[in-house]
């Protein structure tokens, strides 16, 4: 497998994980995946209760190990390399793709919109989350 599949692999993995995590606290998924000519949106879910309507930045790491071994064992840590790896540049292209993505859903435009950040750390085998962690309006 190459390293291009392979990290499609983790990311997949990751965004099902943060999925899971959205949907069992009572968010309804809208979207995966989401693709136009500039890029992709993670994961889109909505709160019709709240009016909200989220977009969400999957980042997801892989260890081999114990997660207390783990150097990004700390939610602190964890935090920070996820919310480091959204930079300004990647900000930007998520809100354009968010408007994006609202201008072909228009039941979604009156919706108060927000950006979260979930970081994924998983096992190497890909099958078990060793931790995740959500910040909400990260951007």
């Amino acid at each position: 497998m190459n390293v291009l599949d392979q990290r499609k692999r983790i990311g997949n993995c990751g965004e099902q994980f943060a999925t899971d995590e959205l949907t069992s606290i009572g968010y309804h998924l809208i979207a995966r995946n989401w693709r136009d000519r500039s890029g992709e949106l993670d994961v889109v879910v909505c709160s019709s209760i709240e009016s909200l309507i989220i977009f969400v930045e999957v980042r997801t790491r892989v260890f081999h190990g114990q997660r207390s071994q783990h150097p990004l064992a700390s939610n602190e840590e964890m935090l920070g390399w996820a919310l480091e790896s959204v930079d300004a540049k990647k900000q930007r292209q998520i809100r354009q793709l968010a408007k994006r993505f609202l201008h072909a859903h228009p039941a979604f435009l009156s919706y108060n919109v927000r950006f979260d950040v979930i970081a994924v750390l998983i096992d190497s085998e890909l099958r078990q989350l060793i931790a995740l962690n959500r910040v909400e309006s990260a951007f």
